[in-house]
């Protein structure tokens, strides 16, 4: 063979593996794209249900209190206004 054919030989051979290599690092990436998308939508259900958490905790404590509210003006005894004399 001549010095030609086998550096050509070489940069084929070169050629074919930065290839593969170029592929196997997309690959990984692809997956570490999908991964990071995954991530990102359950954070976003995350927070929309952590949000719907939130408003159902405040209605409960404006509920309570409207209650306890109830409670004390009924615990208070009533005032008779015929003056016991």
């Amino acid at each position: 063979m001549s010095q030609t054919s086998r550096t050509k030989g070489k940069k084929n051979n070169t050629e074919q593996a930065c290839s593969a290599k170029v592929e196997e690092d997309s690959g990984w990436k692809n997956q570490l794209l999908k991964k990071v998308q995954d991530l990102e939508t359950a954070q976003h259900a995350a927070d929309v249900q952590a949000k719907k958490t939130a408003a159902e905790k405040d209605t409960l404590q404006k509920e309570v209190g409207r209650l306890r509210h109830l409670q004390q003006l009924r615990s208070i005894p009533k005032r008779d206004n015929k003056r016991v004399l």
